[in-house]
């Protein structure tokens, strides 16, 4: 585990076991655009239009290149060189593990879990997925496109829950979900869903 990066709650990046100090605004954005994307290409043109919300200067592309060079000097002191490579027609981050990406391999599997009827593995991989945020919002949610991108991930979560819940359900633990049960309240049909099974 040599970089981390952790954008599921306040940006984290660690190095060989510490913290990299990433202060700027932008530069934080930066990163959590492409931790959404970990390990894909995101084109210039959609990191220009995230990070300047629709409304780019007229040397943008000098601005992102200054942009992202900032933040490779940054993590190459901290011993994270190559962590963000150019490939047309964008960048990709290269690092070894990034919390969004592991927080929906494991939605994925407890989803398909539970789907199988285990839902003890199932409550398990969905905790453990749950257990990955630090926070209420994604990292930096302050333009429109992070803004997007971290409603769709707070739906992601409450799907996940959900699912926990019904596995928890499933397996005789009422008791257990009547706190989470909270959580979905302002949901109606959750809600109606896991107190139905509670009956």
């Amino acid at each position: 585990m040599s970089v981390v990066v952790r954008v599921m709650g306040p940006l984290e990046v660690i190095s060989h076991g510490r913290p990299v100090p990433i202060s700027a605004g932008k530069e934080r954005g930066l990163l959590v655009l492409l931790a959404l994307q970990s390990g894909r290409v995101v084109p210039s043109e959609r990191l220009i239009e995230a990070l300047w919300d629709g409304e780019p200067p007229p040397s943008v592309e000098t601005s992102l290149r200054v942009l992202v060079s900032r933040v490779r000097k940054t993590m190459s002191q901290a011993g994270a060189g190559r962590s963000i490579i150019t490939r047309s027609p964008g960048y990709v981050l290269n690092v070894d593990e990034v919390d969004v990406v592991a927080f929906e391999a494991l939605c994925l599997r407890g989803h398909h879990e539970l789907a199988d009827r285990r839902f003890a593995a199932a409550s398990a991989t969905l905790t453990q997925a749950l257990a990955l945020w630090r926070g209420e919002r994604l990292a930096q949610a302050g333009t429109r496109y992070l803004q997007a991108e971290s409603d769709r991930f707070a739906e992601v979560r409450l799907t996940a829950l959900e699912a926990r819940i019904e596995a928890d359900l499933a397996r005789g633990r009422h008791a257990d979900v009547l706190g989470d049960l909270a959580v979905l309240w302002p949901r109606p049909p959750a809600a109606r869903r896991a107190l139905g099974a509670m009956d």
